[in-house]
């Protein structure tokens, strides 16, 4: 069995206020299908779906937000603050993945989906032959404060006895280095 340990470590810190303009950029003529792209592109199908779940949700529970933000037919979709925090976990968990991974693999926005699976978010890969070799887990790690969310991200998995030396004599280097200055 190959030896575990860390591919690599991926952090994001994310102003909510930027992901807004972002989806807002979409917005022509006051009509939101191009910010509902917006969302496509970011979100896997899972997610996207229970996007809409949480949207429907938070109209019924008469949310501050107007029926036609939430119908689509017409202002920002991330007017409310649960569904910008839907999808802001979900950006920045992302780039930290992505991260976190590279140089191993290259992902795109479908290839990594968030769900909350109790009590944490968890992280699970989609299509990625890149990683399939090296079983990756994933550990990932929010907090939100006002206008920023942060991930962090940290993804294991199997590693050659060759790339674990590596690793292991860069890391005795950079002890070295440290102790000598």
């Amino acid at each position: 069995m190959a030896a575990r340990g860390i591919l690599g470590i991926g952090v994001d810190l994310l102003d909510t206020r930027r992901l807004v303009q972002l989806a807002d950029r979409r917005v022509v003529q006051g009509r939101v299908h191009r910010q509902n792209r917006f969302l496509r592109r970011v979100l896997t199908n899972e997610e996207h779906r229970e996007f809409e779940r949480l949207k429907l949700t938070r109209l019924q529970e008469g949310a501050t937000i107007a029926a036609r933000d939430i119908s689509l037919s017409s202002g920002s979709l991330l007017a409310d603050p649960v569904l910008l925090r839907f999808v802001a976990l979900r950006w920045a968990a992302k780039e930290a993945t992505y991260k976190a991974c590279f140089p191993f693999a290259k992902l795109t926005w479908q290839n990594v989906s968030i769900a909350k699976r109790g009590a944490k978010p968890s992280i699970r890969f989609h299509d990625v032959p890149e990683l399939d070799r090296l079983a990756p887990m994933a550990h990932l790690s929010v907090s939100h404060d006002g206008d920023h969310l942060v991930a962090m991200v940290v993804v294991e998995g199997a590693l050659s006895m060759a790339s674990e030396d590596a690793v292991e004599d860069t890391t005795v280097d950079s002890a070295n280095t440290s102790l000598k200055s």
